[in-house]
């Protein structure tokens, strides 16, 4: 009875999962990260990856999974992992509110060595741009965000946005900027791909 009970709500997930995957994808998606950052005094610049991915788990619920690496000048390097949950709410069609909690864990390796833990809260709207105001791609998306982190000796306040092109009904191209109060800013370009 436990097992058929499990295989049952195990189905149930996963079918609703593929039946929503248009409203809330599942997706992976990697990017080229350029970054400056104030650190120590000094300003410094860098480059690296970033790793990002979601795990649709319903309509509007999704697990959250990301990682980055930044190699400063200095031979600073920065490594992010993160991992949290979100949920988003479509308002009209082709426009989303978000939210999303993520646990964060950050290394700084450089001429001391720092790990530090923090958890993010963190919003969203997003729109599909009709074809009247870009007329490039299979849909286009633009995103505006904003993140609260808060780590044991400091909060740090990001705010950005993202532009999406879809080249196919499941593939597309970006771009993004952010940037803090802690005096750091990123540009990405980015792939992703939409399950």
């Amino acid at each position: 009875m436990k097992r058929l009970l499990i295989t049952s709500v195990t189905g149930l997930l996963l079918s609703t999962s593929v039946a929503v995957a248009d409203s809330n994808p599942h997706y992976i998606s990697l990017g080229y990260v350029n970054s400056e950052i104030d650190y120590a005094g000094s300003d410094l610049s860098g480059s690296g990856i970033a790793l990002n991915g979601s795990l649709a788990l319903n309509s509007g619920l999704s697990l959250l999974g990301g990682y980055e690496r930044i190699d400063y000048d200095s031979d600073l390097e920065s490594k992010e992992y993160s991992f949290g949950a979100g949920y988003r709410f479509e308002l009209a069609s082709g426009f989303t509110l978000g939210a999303h909690y993520k646990h964060l864990k950050t290394e700084l390796d450089g001429d001391r060595k720092t790990d530090s833990s923090a958890n993010q809260l963190g919003g969203e709207v997003a729109f599909m741009l009709p074809d009247s105001v870009v007329s490039f791609g299979k849909k286009r998306t633009l995103q505006a965000y904003f993140n609260q982190t808060r780590y044991s000796n400091d909060d740090i306040s990001e705010g950005g946005a993202a532009f999406r092109v879809y080249l196919t009904d499941s593939f597309s191209v970006g771009v993004s900027y952010s940037m803090d109060n802690d005096d750091r800013s990123d540009f990405q370009l980015f792939i992703r791909e939409d399950g």
